[in-house]
């Protein structure tokens, strides 16, 4: 798999086999002197071929955690990252009250929004996506995880399916400029959908329109936090100033210490 470009062969080889096995990957290492069953080596070899053409592991095993829980996923969807886990982590840490209305903007495999209703009980969560086949997803996931009646799925664009005026909006929209993704790995340029990625000539045309909607549907003191590539954050900053007057503009850094999360705020309390 090294000639082939991935950047993990002996990890990646490791967990194909033990998904060929029914098995984890610590059980995997404790039978390897074991010789392979004949049929799951046949197994093996159709995920192996399947890697080598560079499609996700994701997407070959079906599933990616996210915020500690296992998420379904297929290529109608975007792949959970890391990185993301950080927008439920600022929202999560908002004094948003017992009954806050949050919504997840472009919610893809439901991740964000399952993960909402999960740590925030009381919150009524909504979710919104312009893919019927996303939403579909979403509800099955919904379902593992016992909040199909908590969460709302929408058809949609950004905001505009929802009925009640957010306290929380969330959003994951696409934001890699179009000139960029033919240079991206294989694994997200070739399988990944690429309305999940393409924001438009700077990446930023779903985020803009998004700034649009907020004034008129978020509460007096709503929040909208936004995943973002950092070097994106002077231009959304700007977008912020002329698109929402009065608005306070903040960053989150991922674990790498980048900037990846932007706060809009509508109005800061004085402990702010």
């Amino acid at each position: 798999m090294r000639l082939a470009g991935v950047e993990s062969p002996q990890l990646d080889a490791q967990l194909l086999l033990a998904q060929a096995l029914g098995a984890d990957r610590s059980a995997l290492l404790s039978r390897l002197p074991e010789p392979v069953p004949a049929e799951a080596e046949h197994i093996y070899h159709g995920l192996l071929r399947r890697r080598l053409d560079r499609e996700p592991l994701a997407y070959i095993s079906g599933v990616r955690e996210f915020y500690g829980r296992t998420f379904e996923v297929t290529p109608d969807v975007l792949i959970p990252r890391p990185e993301t886990e950080l927008l439920v982590e600022r929202a999560l840490s908002e004094e948003a009250g017992a009954h806050a209305v949050a919504v997840d903007v472009g919610t893809g495999s439901g991740c964000i929004a399952i993960t909402l209703a999960l740590e925030a009980p009381g919150w009524e969560v909504y979710a919104t996506d312009t893919s019927e086949s996303a939403l579909t997803l979403a509800r099955s996931n919904a379902r593992r995880h016992g909040v199909e009646s908590r969460v709302s799925f929408l058809l949609g664009s950004l905001l505009e399916p929802v009925p009640r005026r957010a306290d929380l909006v969330l959003a994951n929209l696409p934001y890699v400029p179009s000139h960029d993704i033919e240079e991206l790995q294989p694994e997200v340029r070739v399988w990944e959908p690429r309305a999940a990625l393409d924001g438009g000539e700077d990446g930023l045309d779903l985020v803009r329109a998004l700034l649009a909607q907020l004034p008129e549907r978020t509460t007096p003191e709503g929040v909208c936090l936004l995943e973002i590539d950092p070097r994106q954050f002077p231009a959304l900053e700007q977008a912020t100033a002329r698109l929402l007057p009065g608005w306070r503009f903040a960053r989150w850094q991922d674990l790498s210490g980048r900037d990846r999360v932007a706060e809009l705020r509508r109005r800061f309390t004085s402990s702010s």
